[in-house]
């Protein structure tokens, strides 16, 4: 058999496609034949795809390339930190720090989590993290913490402590000190 890639929703669409076939009382290898598939590589989508609907498949087929285009924007710029929250759509940030891990960067990784659950902290150092915040932070904390990662000896909580707090996604462009 030729190889081609298949696309999630191609995928879907044979895996249902074969459904019908094997509820009308065709064999797996009458099903990969016409489907034009290996054995082996059926059994594959089925693990992968079985239960998923092709809007799902779409989701999933979105969320890896956001997740390569994160993997190579760690790997092509000289980061300081990562910040991350623990409860993302479609990953969780454990799963985010643990590749990133796996991939040898050695950069201090923040997570935030939604409230103090010990299962959660540990799971999240488990996965490599540095460290485990509890959100809404205050802005004193968030800077704080930072600092402590980044190693920047000067006491800057003064300079941006207010009465806010961060409870959702914040960029901070922070030159290091030595550049």
């Amino acid at each position: 058999m030729k190889q081609r890639r298949h696309t999630p929703e191609q995928i879907i669409a044979k895996l249902r496609e074969a459904d019908a076939l094997l509820a009308s009382g065709a064999t797996i290898g009458q099903v990969c034949q016409r489907l034009e598939v290996a054995e082996a590589t059926f059994h594959r989508w089925r693990r992968q795809y079985g239960s998923m609907k092709a809007n799902e498949a779409k989701r999933l087929k979105e969320l890896e390339q956001e997740n390569a285009r994160l993997k190579k924007l760690v790997a092509e710029h000289n980061l300081d930190l990562v910040l991350l929250d623990v409860e993302m759509p479609g990953i969780s940030g454990p799963a985010v720090a643990k590749t990133l891990r796996e991939r040898g960067v050695t950069i201090p990784i923040i997570a935030f989590a939604a409230n103090e659950d010990q299962a959660t902290r540990e799971e999240c150092l488990a996965a490599g993290c540095s460290d485990v915040l509890v959100k809404p932070l205050g802005k004193a904390d968030l800077i704080d913490a930072v600092a402590r990662y980044l190693a920047i000896e000067e006491p800057i909580t003064s300079k941006y402590a207010g009465n806010g707090v961060v409870s959702s996604p914040v960029y901070i462009e922070w030159g290091h000190p030595s550049r």
